[in-house]
C-alpha cells in the first residue's frame, strides 16, 4: 500500500528558489533605475536633441525599449536571440554617451538557446565600470559562442585602480541565478590582457523542462489544491 504524501520540504525549497530569483532580478532592475543612469541619459539627450534630432529619437527609442523590456518580462529564462536584441538598444545608449571609445563585437548563431535574463547586459556594465576606455584606447567587447555549450564575452583590459563601491550584483548576481536555476556555475578567466566569463547556454529542451518543474510547483502542489480534492487524492491507493 501506498500512499500519495505531499512533501513539504520540496515545496519550501521551491519557494525559496522563486524568491531568491525574485530578489536578484529585483537588484538588476534597481541597479539600472538608480539616479546615475537615469541622469547621464538624460544629459546625453539634452545635448544631442538641438544638434541632432533623429539621433535624439531614436535614443529615447532605444531607452523606452529597455525600460519596457525590463518591465513586462517576467521570465527567468529568455531566448538569447531576445536578449541580444534587447543588449542592441544598451549598447546604442552607451554609444551615444561615450562614442568611439566602446566597440562590441558580435560572431555567434544565437539558435534556439537560452540564458538567464539580463545577464548579457550585467556582463557589458561589468566591463564599463572596472575599465578605463577613450577613443584612443577603447573598451572591446567580444560576444561569442563556443560551440554549443558557452556563451563567451571578453573584454581588454585597462583596470581603474580606485573603484568606487559596488553593488556587486554583476558576476555573483548571474552566477547566483545560473546555480539556482540550472545548478550549474559561470566560468571566468582572467589574463594580462583580457577578462573573459563564459555563460553555460541553456537548451530550449532544458529550459522547457524548468519551465514545467516551476509549472508543477505553482499549480500541482497539494497546497494550492481544494480541500475536497486534497481528501480524496490523499485516500487513493496505487
Amino acid at each position: 500500500m501506498i500512499y500519495v504524501e505531499y512533501t513539504k520540504r520540496s515545496e519550501h525549497e521551491k519557494d525559496i528558489l522563486q524568491k531568491e530569483l525574485a530578489l536578484s532580478k529585483y537588484e538588476s532592475l534597481k541597479d539600472q533605475i538608480e539616479p546615475h543612469f537615469l541622469f547621464n541619459s538624460f544629459s546625453v539627450l539634452t545635448a544631442v536633441i538641438e544638434e541632432d534630432p533623429k539621433l535624439a529619437v531614436d535614443f529615447v527609442s532605444r531607452l523606452s525599449k529597455i525600460y519596457r523590456y525590463l518591465m513586462e518580462n517576467t521570465s527567468q529564462l529568455v531566448l538569447l536571440s531576445t536578449e541580444l536584441e534587447y543588449l542592441e538598444h544598451y549598447v546604442f545608449v552607451l554609444k551615444t554617451r561615450h562614442g568611439q571609445s566602446i566597440i562590441v563585437n558580435y560572431d555567434l548563431d544565437a539558435g534556439t538557446n537560452q540564458i538567464p535574463i539580463l545577464s548579457l547586459q550585467m556582463l557589458v556594465e561589468n566591463a564599463l565600470k572596472h575599465n578605463y576606455f577613450s577613443k584612443e584606447n577603447p573598451l572591446t567587447i567580444n560576444i561569442y559562442t563556443e560551440g554549443s555549450d558557452f556563451l563567451v564575452v571578453s573584454n581588454n583590459l585597462n583596470k581603474r585602480p580606485n573603484l568606487e563601491k559596488t553593488t556587486h550584483l554583476g558576476l555573483e548576481n548571474i552566477n547566483k541565478r545560473y546555480e539556482l536555476l540550472l545548478n550549474k556555475s559561470i566560468v571566468i578567466q582572467e589574463s594580462a590582457d583580457s577578462f573573459t566569463v563564459k555563460l553555460p547556454l541553456v537548451p530550449q529542451w532544458k529550459a522547457l523542462e524548468w519551465n514545467w518543474s516551476l509549472l508543477k510547483t505553482k499549480y500541482f502542489q497539494p497546497s494550492v489544491w481544494p480541500k475536497w480534492l486534497l481528501k480524496s487524492f490523499r485516500t487513493l491507493r496505487f
